[in-house]
């Protein structure tokens, strides 16, 4: 079960960072030829907010791997704060996930494993947020993004995204630059999410983008790197071991 409620963080996780638009790759195969992009697609929106909507709520259902769950998403100033609860209940067994994104971080965070995790988003050239209220020709060839037309989800008309972006393919369904829709493709995994209730302009509870106390967030970036250590040390190690093979006379 805690390997189940682990996934599922990492899930939630990954969400985040493609809710924020994380990478610092760019796709070889990307044919910039197929790149379109309406010329009013900014039309209506302030392209210095992410959401046009100052405030709110969503609900979504998540389905992946033959898994469902529900997801609040709370969000204000814009979409520079969200705060994402996910609830999922499995074999009896009720488990809820959380996910911030505030300031320059995203935390994640599982109530049944205690487990916190925390990653910095470098808002540099080669690392940007996905701003959908604010795509041009070069953020979209990027991401292999391509504007399909527009459809409509819960009487709202939303812009259609398909993005090939680093073996991840996407299609994102986008009203006011908030994603009410999207269904991905990771190694043959596939996973949608649709929202079932939208509520705009509403003022979010203050304490869903609060952290907890009794969680240590643990830096992602700061594991790797100590991951990369201790991987250059056993090279060496290694290296060593071998340096005194050769020194060993041959009876």
């Amino acid at each position: 079960m805690k390997k189940l409620s682990f996934l599922l963080l990492a899930l939630l996780f990954a969400f985040a960072m493609a809710s924020c638009g994380s990478g610092d790759k760019t796709d070889e195969n990307n044919d910039q030829d197929s790149t379109e992009i309406n010329e009013d697609i900014t039309e209506d929106v302030n392209p210095d907010q992410k959401f046009g909507v100052e405030q709110g709520m969503m609900e979504f259902k998540m389905t992946t791997m033959g898994m469902t769950s529900t997801m609040e998403m709370y969000w204000r100033d814009h979409g520079k704060e969200t705060a994402t609860i996910t609830k999922m209940d499995m074999m009896g067994v009720s488990t809820t996930s959380n996910t911030v994104i505030s300031g320059d971080y995203v935390y994640t965070w599982d109530s049944m494993t205690g487990m916190g995790t925390k990653v910095k988003v470098d808002m540099d050239e080669n690392n940007q947020n996905i701003n959908y209220n604010n795509l041009d020709k070069e953020m979209m060839a990027k991401y292999n993004m391509v504007e399909e037309g527009t459809e409509e989800i819960m009487g709202k008309t939303c812009k259609v995204f398909t993005m090939n972006y680093q073996g991840v393919k996407s299609t994102t369904w986008v009203y006011k630059g908030m994603a009410l829709k999207s269904e991905s493709v990771v190694a043959g995994v596939k996973t949608t999410y649709e929202v079932i209730k939208m509520e705009e302009g509403v003022e979010p509870p203050a304490d869903v983008f609060e952290l907890p106390d009794n969680i240590e967030f643990k830096d992602i970036n700061e594991q790797m790197k100590d991951v990369d250590a201790q991987m250059d040390d056993i090279n060496n190690q290694v290296q060593n071991i071998n340096e005194q093979m050769e020194n060993i006379p041959v009876q």
